[in-house]
This record gives C-alpha cells, structure tokens and sequence, in this order.
C-alpha cells in the first residue's frame, strides 16, 4: 500500500511524524534501561554518528525512558484519533 503523504498533510495539518527507536522487553530491570539510554545517547551524540545521521536527514534527539515513554503515550492518542477518523479498519 502506498501512503499519499501530501493527501494525509491536507487532511492532518500540524501533524509531525517522527521515528522513535528504543523498545525493550517488558521486565527488563530499570537499571539495565537507564544503562542502555545513557549508552544510545552517548554514541548518537557524538560527532561521527551525528554527522552520519544527519546526512540521511535523521535528527538524533537523546531523551531519558520517561521522556520516551511520554512521547509513545502521545503518538497513541495522536494516531488513534487519524485511525477513527480515517475509519481505518484490520483485516
């Protein structure tokens, strides 16, 4: 299925679409998330993976679990309510 993106930028204004990467396994122990989060953030803030990222037209934008957790929480209420409107159905 192909997605007009112009077609949902007129029906959907102010909408942004963002890529977040960063799930874990539930039970995963909060020490081993906190490790993990200041590892990510640390390589995609350095320079070289910065630069890379960039190049591909990525913005790394390190946050703490809470701050990804916060964002997942409103890509759920943002895109349930396009999925209702669209009347978007599984099959």
């Amino acid at each position: 299925m192909q997605l007009n993106l112009f077609l949902g930028a007129n029906l959907f204004p102010n909408w942004g679409v963002a890529h977040r990467a960063g799930f874990a396994p539930a039970g995963v122990p909060a020490a081993m998330i906190e490790r993990i989060n200041h590892e990510v953030a640390d390589a995609i803030t350095s320079r070289a993976i910065r630069q890379k990222l960039t190049a591909q037209m990525m913005e790394p934008i390190p946050d703490t679990p809470a701050q990804f957790r916060a964002h997942i929480d409103a890509d759920l209420a943002r895109w349930a309510s396009v999925i209702e409107a669209a009347n978007i159905k599984i099959n």
